[in-house]
This record gives structure tokens, sequence and C-alpha cells, in this order.
């Protein structure tokens, strides 16, 4: 690329296994590895795309490899990676609505999951007011004695 020379994973010539992320352990080292490189993969859990070989993993589908939430907060994602993480929150959206209407609760609990996890990486959590900090709601009659001000000043 560019007149240099890039190496290249072709996976088919991995002579590894692959690593079985059921497994909590193997799931919490290949994501610590991927955080330890300011990436985040969204699809670590599917069964395939890491492969082991002698103690080193490879990520092979590296196609939804993406700034971890650390990164993000001293650079900006691209808008691919912004365009990639919106289909795949609507997809989770679409899965979450059809396990809420199957009454599928292992699939709901699953699917909110990823979209909480998804919130989290890309910084839409709920924020919550600290305690005290909260705006209260006018009375009525105050918000239509607002509303009288306003059409006062108006017809003037």
């Amino acid at each position: 690329i560019n007149g240099k020379d890039v190496t290249v994973l072709v996976s088919k010539y991995i002579q590894g296994r692959e690593l079985d992320v059921e497994d909590e352990d193997n799931y919490r080292m290949a994501e610590a590895l991927l955080k330890s490189r300011g990436v985040y993969m969204h699809d670590i859990n599917i069964l395939g795309n890491i492969l082991i070989k002698e103690g080193v993993l490879f990520f092979v589908d590296g196609d939804q490899i993406v700034l971890s939430q650390e990164s993000r907060q001293q650079r900006s994602v691209s808008l691919a990676t912004r365009q990639l993480e919106e289909q795949i929150k609507a997809h989770h959206l679409i899965k979450l609505k059809r396990a809420e209407t199957e009454e599928n609760t292992e699939d709901i609990e699953y699917y909110k999951s990823l979209i909480a996890d998804l919130d989290a990486l890309i910084g839409e959590e709920e924020q919550t007011p600290a305690p005290g900090r909260r705006f209260k709601l006018a009375a009525p009659e105050e918000g239509t004695l607002v509303a009288k001000v306003l059409k006062n000043e108006l017809k003037k």
C-alpha cells in the first residue's frame, strides 16, 4: 500500500482453533486485550471471530472493531463507525422488539444488555442528576400565568 509492504492476516492459514468465547475467562481476556489496544469489537461474542494458536489471539473478523470508550475521549470516531453503530443498534432494537412480542425473557435481557453496552460505548448513557439537583414542575396555575404574560407581551 502506497509503495510499502503491509502484513495481511489471512485466517485460512492460521492453524489455530476457535476461541471459546462462551467461557467467561476467555471472553474477558480477549476483551481486555482489545481494550489495552484502545479498541472494542462489537461481535466479539460470535464463535469463530477469534482464533487462538499457541496462546496468541487472532481477531479474524475485524470489520466491527472500533475505538474503545476511552479512545473516544481523545479522538472522534469516523462517519463509517457512527453509521455502523447506528445499524448495529437498529438491529438490536428490532431483535428486542421481536423478543418482547414473543415474550422471550432470555432474549429480552440479552438484547437489552447489548443495547446498554452499545449506549455506554458511544456515550448515550442516561444521565441522572445528582440527588437534590432536579427541576420541579410548575403548578398548573403558574404555567397559565406565564402563558397570559407571553400573550400580553405579544399583543404589544
